[in-house]
C-alpha cells in the first residue's frame, strides 16, 4: 500500500495497531463475560454454560484466607450449592445486578416451600437475580417463601418494585464491598431496608 503522505501514514499505524490489540481486547471480554455467564445462567435459561462439579472440599471454619464460610441455618435436601467462597459470591452479585432490566422468563420462579399454597407471578430474569443474590448472601435458597416482592400493603410485585429493589440492592452491594462480605453478613445488612418492600413470607421488621 502507497502512502500519499505522513497523515495517512500515522491513520495506517493507528489501525493497524488496533488491529494487533483487538484478540487481546476479545479475550479479556469473553472471559469476563463466560464468568459472569456461569452466574445469570442460574436465572436466565436463555444462558447456558457447562456445569461444573460442585462437590468440593471447604473448611468448617472461616480461615485467614477467606477460603470457605459457614452455611447458617442450612436446609437439608434438593437446594443449590452453598459452598462458595467469599470471592465466588462477591462476583456473583456484581454480576446478577447486571440482569437489571431483563424482563424475561427466569428459570426459577414460584414457591421455595411446599406448604406454600399460593400461586405467585412467573418471576422475570431481574427479579430472580435479586433473590439469587440473597440466597447466596444468606447461604440459604429458602430466605423466603416465594421469588417475589411484596410491599407494607400486601401487594405482591407491585408497579415500581423491581426499580425500588434494584436500588436498594446496589446501594447495599456498596456498603458491602466497604466492610467486606462477612462483616456485612455478621452486621444483617439488609439488602432492601428502607425500600418499603421484603421477599414473599418475610415480615417486616418493627
Amino acid at each position: 500500500m502507497r502512502i500519499k503522505s505522513p497523515s495517512h501514514f500515522i491513520i495506517a499505524l493507528f489501525i493497524f495497531s488496533i488491529l494487533l490489540c483487538y484478540p487481546v481486547m476479545a479475550q479479556v471480554k469473553n472471559e469476563f463475560s463466560s464468568e459472569c455467564d456461569e452466574w445469570i445462567s442460574k436465572v436466565d435459561p436463555d444462558i447456558t454454560t457447562i456445569e461444573k462439579s460442585s462437590k468440593e472440599d471447604y473448611t468448617s471454619t472461616l480461615d485467614k484466607e477467606n477460603t470457605y464460610v459457614i452455611i447458617p441455618d442450612r436446609t437439608e435436601g434438593f437446594l443449590p450449592d452453598t459452598t462458595y467462597t467469599i470471592d465466588q459470591v462477591t462476583t456473583a452479585i456484581e454480576c446478577l445486578l447486571g440482569c437489571k432490566g431483563n424482563k424475561n422468563p427466569a428459570k426459577i420462579s414460584g414457591v421455595t416451600h411446599a406448604y406454600v399454597s399460593e400461586i405467585l407471578p412467573s418471576a422475570t430474569v431481574e427479579l430472580a437475580a435479586l433473590f439469587y443474590i440473597s440466597y447466596l448472601y444468606k447461604a440459604n435458597y429458602t430466605h423466603a417463601d416465594g421469588i417475589a416482592l411484596k410491599d407494607k400493603d400486601g401487594n405482591i410485585n407491585p408497579p415500581g418494585s423491581l426499580e425500588k429493589a434494584y436500588a436498594s440492592y446496589e446501594k447495599w452491594f456498596k456498603e458491602v464491598k466497604e466492610v467486606g462480605l462477612q462483616k456485612a453478613r455478621e452486621m444483617e445488612l439488609d439488602p432492601l431496608e428502607g425500600s418499603g418492600l421484603i421477599w414473599y413470607g418475610n415480615n417486616f421488621s418493627k
